[in-house]
């Protein structure tokens, strides 16, 4: 970028390519990008706390619904497993009543 080209009192619009991004598949969820010149280093540092904290909040969130995914699947499994026994002993429990009749 030219560095000429920034307007230092307001926004700057840079257009980046996918490749600079990293973009895979032609999907991308985010991206941010920021200028600050050094006379703001703390604001720079502070704005990279911020998105650092976001990161971690946002993988924290996203191994605990992975964590529960897990969970749902297990017990769904288990339940699945319930069925099927409470099927054959009823299938069985049919048997043995239509034995008794006949």
């Amino acid at each position: 970028m030219n560095y000429a080209m920034v307007n230092k009192q307001g926004t700057t619009v840079v257009h980046v390519t996918a490749d600079e991004f990293g973009v895979d598949n032609g999907e991308m969820i985010g991206a941010i990008n920021a200028a600050v010149s050094t006379k703001k280093k703390e604001m720079l540092i502070e704005i990279i706390s911020s998105v650092e904290g976001i990161a971690n909040e946002l993988q924290g969130s996203v191994e605990e619904i992975a964590e529960n995914a897990e969970s749902l699947n297990d017990k769904s499994t288990h339940m699945q497993n319930q069925t099927q026994h409470t099927v054959e002993y009823s299938t069985n429990i049919q048997d043995i009543l239509y034995n008794d009749l006949e």
